[in-house]
């Protein structure tokens, strides 16, 4: 009797032990399989809208000073296949596998009045508008001579700007005012200030002070 216990204790011993061993494996299998339950990869189709760009064109039907769209913008139109991954139901990843032009864009074209003085260039693109404070002045304005900044002859165009918000050189379309270029500087104008050249002081002082859109022509 007193072996047969003995050996009913060591092949309690050995069942215990191979259980033991087991436990580690099993779980380790589930921690990989739920990790691949978790990763969803899914493809969809969606269509991104590509903006349009507004050209500038001068149009000797449009009056000093104003202008009018010639051509509406529309934007085109790419369709995209997607690849989207999830994991664990939320979004981890977004991949372009095709694009698809469906059209192209169609500029919009602005026609504007033709400066004074006769440009190399017939049309422009626009890179940007911003809203300024705009006062003008003449150089028959006493104390005021017809030099500039830039060297350029002061006259109808020309506009005093802050360096460090517009470069001089730079061209502008000025609404109500017209197509200009920064050529020249001013001690009162800082920020997004600009002082128009008109030569007439009756028309000068009728401008005043006013706040316009301007366009950044490029």
């Amino acid at each position: 009797m007193r072996s047969i216990s003995i050996a009913a204790c060591l092949l309690g011993l050995i069942l215990a032990g191979a259980t033991t061993t087991a436990a580690p494996e099993q779980k380790a299998s589930g921690q990989k399989a739920t990790a691949q339950a978790g990763k969803v990869v899914k493809t969809v189709s969606t269509i991104k809208e590509v903006p349009f760009k507004t050209e500038y064109r001068f149009d000797r039907t449009v009056t000093a000073g104003r202008h009018k769209v010639g051509q509406k913008g529309v934007p085109g139109k790419v369709q995209q296949v997607i690849e989207v991954t999830y994991v664990n139901g939320k979004e981890t990843g977004r991949k372009v596998i095709h694009e698809r032009e469906v059209h192209p864009p169609v500029n919009e074209v602005i026609l504007m009045a033709r400066p004074a003085n006769e440009q190399s260039r017939g049309s422009f693109t626009r890179a940007k508008t911003m809203e300024v404070v705009a006062t003008a002045y003449s150089p028959l304005e006493p104390g005021l001579d017809w030099n500039t900044r830039s060297g350029m002859r002061a006259r109808h165009g020309i506009i005093a700007v802050d360096p460090k918000v517009i470069p001089l050189g730079t061209k502008v379309y000025v609404e109500g005012y017209g197509f200009a270029i920064a050529a020249d500087t001013g001690s009162a104008i800082k920020g997004n200030k600009i002082d128009v050249c008109i030569i007439d002081l009756d028309e000068m002082r009728k401008w005043g002070r006013r706040t316009v859109k301007i366009h950044i022509l490029e």
